[in-house]
């Protein structure tokens, strides 16, 4: 039976959560993409375009996708290229997910670092969309919120991973 305490199972926990928002978010974009692009062919088909569904379309896919990027992540649904194990001896690849989510963390963390100061820049301007005026800060932080749970993904996936290895110890002992 699995403990339901501890920082491990509190950080799986509010994993599961953010999961579930994300979810309602991508359905939600989803369905808005749907909807707008069915508008958008039905305006074209009776001459009357409505140009500013492109824009709308537009946004949610951007967020769609970012937030999609953090589902597949939580749930093991990216392929893994494992030759690098065919030439390492058995006793590393235990470490190697560990390893290769480190490195995803680093890149992560890079890319919301870098990204952060792009956001602030779009704010600071006062920069907004072509046909709703959307501030573009706003466009621009649903790949950052993306990130961000992707990142909390990466970090919960590690922790999950040392836990496993520490009660594999504990078994061999």
């Amino acid at each position: 039976m699995a403990e339901k305490k501890g920082i491990v199972y509190g950080m799986n926990r509010l994993g599961d959560q953010m999961e579930k928002v994300l979810n309602v978010v991508a359905a939600i974009m989803l369905g808005i993409i749907a909807i707008a692009v069915i508008i958008l062919v039905l305006g074209r088909e009776i001459n009357i375009p409505v140009v500013w569904l492109d824009e709308i379309s537009t946004y949610a896919v951007i967020w769609a996708i970012f937030f999609g990027l953090a589902l597949g992540y939580k749930n093991g649904l990216f392929p893994k290229v494992d030759i690098i194990c065919a030439v390492l001896p058995k006793s590393v690849h235990k470490y190697l997910g560990i390893f290769w989510d480190l490195v995803g963390a680093v890149m992560l963390t890079m890319i919301l670092w870098s990204g952060k100061d792009y956001i602030l820049h779009t704010y600071s301007s006062g920069t907004t969309s072509a046909q709703l005026k959307v501030p573009l800060y706003l466009v621009y932080s649903g790949p950052m919120i993306g990130y961000l749970f992707t990142l909390y993904f990466t970090i919960v996936n590690i922790v999950n991973q040392i836990a496993a290895l520490g009660k594999k110890g504990e078994k061999e002992a």
